[in-house]
C-alpha cells in the first residue's frame, strides 16, 4: 500500500500534468518536451515497537502476574511488579518510595506500631489480579495471601514512565481462600452510611464487667471507644 503522504504527492503531480496538458491543447503556450513523470517512492513504515511479555518483568518469584492482567505499557507493568515485590519482601524503603504522602504516613504508623514486619513476613503470595485503565488513572487490584486466606487491596496509579505513584483506594476488601480467586472481585466502596473511609469510625466493643469487678464509685462500664480509621487499605494483620 502506498504511503499516505506519497499518495497525496502523486495525486498533486498528476493534477499539475493534467492542467499543463489542457493549456497546451488550448494553444496557451509553446510546445516543450515533457519531462518524464517522477515516481515518489513511499516512505518506509516506522519500525514496530518491540513486543514484551510478563516473563520479561523483574519481580519476586512469589509475585503472581497473569497474562490477563497485562497492561498496555511495559513501564506500568514493571511498576506494578516492583510494588508487589516490595510488599511481599517487606522492603519498607522501596515500598514507601512508590507511595503517595498520605499512604507513607500509614506505612510509618505500621512500622512504629510494629505491625509492618509481622504482616509482610506472613505473606506467601501477592498477585496482580488486574490493572484497570479505563478511568483517569489506572487502578491496580492487588491480592495478598497468607495462611489465613486472601484479600484484595486497590491502588490508584498516577504519574508516567519512571515516576509512578500509588495511592490507596478504599474498597470493601473481599476475601477468598486463594489469591487467584480474586481476579474478578468487584472494587466496591466500603459499606459506610456516609462519608469516606477516613471519616468512618472503627467501633471497639468492650466486654461486660462482672459485678464483683466493679469498683465503688464507678458509674458503670464505659461505652465503646472510637478512633478514626486510616484512609485507604492497609496491610491486614492476622489475629
Amino acid at each position: 500500500m502506498m504511503h499516505p503522504k506519497a499518495k497525496a504527492l502523486t495525486i498533486l503531480h498528476v493534477c499539475a500534468l493534467t492542467v499543463g496538458a489542457s493549456l497546451l491543447a488550448a494553444g496557451g503556450g509553446c510546445k516543450k518536451e515533457e519531462a518524464p513523470a517522477q515516481v515518489v517512492a513511499p516512505r518506509p513504515a516506522a519500525p514496530a515497537a518491540p513486543r514484551w511479555t510478563i516473563a520479561d518483568l523483574d519481580m519476586d518469584p512469589r509475585v503472581q502476574f497473569p497474562d490477563r492482567a497485562k497492561p498496555a505499557s511495559e513501564g506500568l507493568a514493571q511498576a506494578a511488579a516492583d510494588f508487589a515485590t516490595a510488599l511481599i519482601t517487606g522492603d519498607q524503603d522501596a515500598f514507601g518510595a512508590m507511595l503517595s504522602p498520605d499512604a507513607k504516613a500509614v506505612l510509618t504508623a505500621l512500622k512504629d506500631s510494629g505491625d509492618w514486619a509481622p504482616a509482610t513476613e506472613e505473606l506467601r503470595a501477592v498477585r496482580v489480579c488486574r490493572i484497570e485503565e479505563t478511568g483517569e488513572s489506572p487502578v491496580l487490584a492487588l491480592g495478598i495471601e497468607d495462611d489465613f486466606g486472601a484479600t484484595l487491596l486497590a491502588w490508584y496509579i498516577e504519574g508516567s514512565e519512571g515516576s509512578w505513584v500509588f495511592s490507596p483506594m478504599a474498597i470493601d476488601a473481599p476475601w477468598a481462600e486463594r489469591v487467584a480467586m480474586l481476579d474478578d472481585a468487584p472494587l466496591d466502596p466500603p459499606l459506610f452510611d456516609s462519608g469516606s473511609a477516613s471519616e468512618a469510625p472503627i467501633v471497639v466493643n468492650l466486654p461486660d464487667e462482672k459485678e464483683d469487678d466493679k469498683k465503688p464509685g464507678r458509674r458503670g462500664r464505659p461505652g465503646p471507644s472510637r478512633r478514626p480509621a486510616p484512609s485507604g487499605p492497609s496491610i491486614p494483620v492476622p489475629n
